[in-house]
């Protein structure tokens, strides 16, 4: 069967209430969440743009069956905003710098910690920049980590990089096979090594929202991902997996993400 495409813009100018994110954010990262999501954007902004990947929790799974959780706050709802407050929590971190690799408007995130935080650039193959991609293809995104200064950049590729890996690539393969497979997929390098692999869902038909949905089920045992859901479909949206990064350790990085209504 063919499903017809999954517009995720006809589904972004909807009213949720105005506690809606906190309401997400307290069951899923306690309060720690929530205070962080409004050092970088206000209740206001994060309820109106509630679909429209302003936030999103991250849950970080280690090999040794330890949790821990930061949260990403992009650009969306006010870009000018989310500037002045990356610059005002930061004011050491060489912002301004690193944003200035970018000349066209792009999307921008912050993936908070409670030891750090790394600013992102992201969708760079649809925006003018000065980042020169280690494999010579498009770039996914660029990042830096806002206490160390480490810069890394994501390569994008189509489907699982193979070929560009090499003989890295059996490191990732047991984790890349359960994740969706419809989406993109990223190569995190620092300098010239590879040190991760991004699978980005790209929930744009039925079957990939089916399937970002069922992965996040399937893990109700992780801390944070039952209330998550819980939350999410009682205000009736839709949670579910938006991208998973995947390191040789076993380490998964899992990126939540929420959907209007079907």
């Amino acid at each position: 069967m063919k499903y017809p495409t999954f517009n995720p813009a006809a589904n972004q100018e909807l009213s949720f209430p105005s506690d809606a994110p906190k309401r997400i954010l307290e069951a899923t990262l306690g309060s720690w969440g929530v205070e962080n999501a409004l050092r970088y954007t206000s209740s206001s902004a994060l309820s109106s743009h509630l679909t429209r990947f302003v936030m999103g929790p991250i849950f970080v799974w280690h090999s040794n069956d330890d949790w821990e959780a930061r949260l990403s706050i992009s650009n969306a709802a006010n870009d000018q905003m989310w500037v002045d407050a990356v610059r005002e929590c930061w004011p050491s971190g060489g912002v301004d710098t690193f944003l200035n690799h970018v000349h066209t408007p792009c999307r921008k995130m912050i993936d908070v910690g409670r030891n750090g935080a790394a600013l992102y650039l992201d969708d760079l193959h649809d925006v003018d920049h000065e980042f020169e991609s280690p494999t010579g293809g498009p770039l996914l995104c660029a990042a830096k980590e806002l206490t160390t200064g480490e810069v890394s950049l994501m390569s994008r590729h189509r489907s699982f990089p193979f070929e560009t890996l090499g003989d890295d690539a059996a490191q990732f393969v047991c984790h890349a096979d359960r994740m969706p497979r419809e989406g993109v997929w990223g190569i995190r390098w620092v300098e010239s090594k590879a040190v991760s692999v991004l699978c980005v869902t790209e929930v744009k038909t039925r079957t990939a929202v089916a399937d970002g949905m069922a992965y996040l089920e399937a893990r109700e045992h992780i801390p944070g991902v039952r209330e998550f859901r819980t939350v999410c479909l009682a205000l009736g949206v839709r949670p579910y997996l938006d991208s998973a990064e995947l390191y040789p350790s076993g380490r998964i990085d899992m990126t939540l993400g929420i959907l209007g209504p079907e």
